[in-house]
């Protein structure tokens, strides 16, 4: 990777895979949006950089929208579109 990028490493240990088991079978079930939630650090992103790999671009539209915890509705909006 060139400057400034991050390498993604998932790694499935610590409840990690089951819990891309749950996004899997959320996203089968159709349910949607689905929030996640865990303290700063506790890998949310890369959580979703693996699901965003994984699942089928045909079927599934995933956004990871990151923002500070005091970010308006309208800029959670805005970060969407």
């Amino acid at each position: 990777p060139g400057p400034g990028r991050m390498i993604d490493f998932f790694h499935e240990g610590g409840g990690r895979r089951e819990a891309l088991a749950r996004l899997h079978e959320a996203a089968q079930a159709g349910e949607s949006p689905v929030t996640l939630t865990c303290p700063p650090g506790g890998g949310r992103s890369t959580l979703l950089r693996q699901f965003a790999r994984e699942a089928d671009a045909g079927t599934h539209a995933v956004a990871l929208v990151t923002g500070d915890i005091l970010m308006s509705p309208d800029g959670c909006l805005q970060a969407l579109c």
